[in-house]
């Protein structure tokens, strides 16, 4: 279905860029920067806010969960990309408006596009290079190798008491 969705949206956006005029793309431009970055800094104000808040205002939640790291959150504020709800969104704009078109329903589709095409791709392909900025690989490495030395250390642990358990079991029998 998304793929079905994008592919009518970029059909759509086709026949809507044909129409624009040199002016036309300028204000695209500008409404299209303006809508990414107010939506980027939007997810990014909300996931903070999300994750510290509640733990500000209610201390047994505090203690029971503390706030993961702030480059955690950074990365899940990071991936917050839009795509099929935005799209259905703007194709749900109707073609008129009364006996008019609908105002600026081609600016709205081609803004949409533009947001989808920034956070899916942009920030899609700048992924790899956040995570190695923030150094999150690393920890996933230093989780993984604390994880193995914890199982390791309940081995050897299980083995010790099977083999007391086993001498115990010796003696008794002799």
């Amino acid at each position: 279905i998304e793929g079905v969705i994008f592919l009518l949206t970029g059909l759509q956006a086709r026949v809507v860029a044909e129409t624009l005029e040199f002016g036309q793309w300028q204000t695209l431009a500008f409404a299209a920067t303006a809508v990414v970055i107010a939506i980027i800094l939007v997810r990014f104000v909300w996931v903070y806010l999300a994750t510290w808040l509640p733990r500000l205002l209610w201390p047994p939640l505090r203690r029971r969960d503390p706030a993961p790291n702030w480059r955690y959150i950074f990365v899940v504020a990071f991936t917050g990309i839009r795509g099929v709800v935005s799209l259905a969104a703007a194709l749900s704009i109707p073609l008129m408006a009364g006996d008019a078109p609908f105002p600026e329903r081609g600016l709205l589709l081609l803004v949409t596009f533009a947001v989808i095409v920034a956070t899916l791709v942009g920030q899609g392909l700048t992924l790899p290079w956040v995570i190695q900025a923030l150094d999150i690989e690393g920890d996933g490495r230093r989780e993984a190798d604390t994880a193995k030395k914890r199982e390791i250390t309940a081995r050897l642990a299980s083995i010790d008491a099977a083999l007391a358990t086993a001498r115990a079991d010796a003696e008794a029998l002799n």
